[in-house]
């Protein structure tokens, strides 16, 4: 799967439906090792993730044949004044190019909130990130309503949740040249784990019925999940792994087609403000 980003917000912190163990320093690199081994060469950060000076440690000491690309975001800009915004913009690019040792392929804006100053300065912002040799600049989106002031501007990136439980974004008609990153395509797990002790309130219902309906059915979970994102216009899509066995196991898992009906079926089953992790 050449369009495979691997995301690492799991891998210092409880991240997740699955994953509520962090890594030491040693678990991670060995972790990091075993992907690029495996062909996995593209890599999902945030400063948020507190996982980035880890990040560029094991790049600055290892040399492998895949050379690494990066994603990361810039932080919220909510609480910094209007004046003060590019500025912070710059430094936070800088402190993330400096900490990863690497300039990342693409930086997103982290809150769809600031989607309009990004449409307001796009070509001030593109001038930073060329200086820094960062190929494009987008947005992290949730709903369509965030992409209002972004969805007719050229040459720029999305990064959005898609899943046979969330297609709010199939067949969006985003423009042709922008780069198209799917993520949460496992909805935090849940969609591939039927066996989760706890489930945030809002998501109860409908993973109960998910899960009816998988075990009724005999459906493969995984195999699903992921034949839906191959079958989708994207250019990438992020999977957050925990170790390396659920790695090796994407990696080989045999996938096969399903049919568009079992697709509606499912999606049918969950409440549209059931899918927002920001509301768990």
């Amino acid at each position: 799967m050449n369009n495979f980003i691997l995301g690492t917000a799991q891998l210092k912190n409880s991240y997740g439906l699955l994953n509520k163990k962090s890594k030491n320093k040693k678990e991670v690199f060995q972790f990091l090792e075993f992907a690029i081994n495996k062909g996995i060469n593209y890599f999902d950060t945030a400063p948020g993730y507190n996982n980035q000076n880890l990040l560029g440690e094991f790049f600055k000491l290892n040399r492998f044949s895949l050379k690494p690309k990066l994603i990361s975001k810039i932080p919220s800009l909510s609480k910094i004044p209007e004046s003060k915004k590019i500025d912070f913009i710059k430094k936070s690019i800088n402190k993330t190019t400096n900490e990863l040792h690497i300039s990342p392929q693409v930086i997103f804006f982290h809150d769809p909130k600031d989607n309009f100053f990004l449409f307001k300065n796009f070509s001030i912002i593109e001038e930073i990130i060329n200086d820094k040799g960062i190929n494009n600049i987008g947005s992290s989106v949730y709903k369509k309503v965030d992409l209002q002031y972004l969805k007719n501007l050229n040459n720029i990136s999305f990064q959005f949740p898609l899943s046979v439980a969330n297609q709010e974004f199939k067949n969006y008609p985003f423009k042709k040249d922008s780069l198209l990153i799917a993520r949460s395509i496992f909805l935090q797990g849940a969609l591939i784990n039927l066996n989760l002790k706890k489930v945030p309130n809002l998501l109860e219902n409908s993973y109960k019925k998910y899960v009816n309906y998988i075990n009724k059915n005999k459906i493969d979970a995984l195999a699903m999940s992921i034949n839906f994102i191959l079958q989708q216009k994207i250019s990438n899509f992020i999977i957050g792994i925990d170790n390396k066995d659920q790695l090796e196991k994407i990696i080989d898992h045999k996938y096969k087609k399903f049919s568009m009906k079992i697709e509606i079926e499912i999606n049918q089953l969950f409440l549209k403000k059931s899918l927002d992790p920001r509301k768990w």
